[in-house]
């Protein structure tokens, strides 16, 4: 159980770090445009459908 665990823990760490390191640039340039439309649509999403739970919570 233990060993599993321990390693585990230690290949995605592993992983990771490699990763970061070794593409940061690609990782930047990538992150780049998925952020943009996942900001532009979690917004829209969020401002259209707060007013509407929150007035139909109320109510009831």
């Amino acid at each position: 159980m233990n060993l599993r665990t321990q390693d585990e823990d230690q290949e995605p760490k592993k992983s990771r770090s490699k990763v970061r390191s070794n593409e940061p640039a690609n990782e930047e340039k990538q992150n780049d445009a998925p952020v943009d439309v996942i900001l532009e649509a979690p917004i829209s999403v969020h401002s259209k459908r707060e007013p509407v739970p929150m007035e139909q919570l109320d109510r009831y």
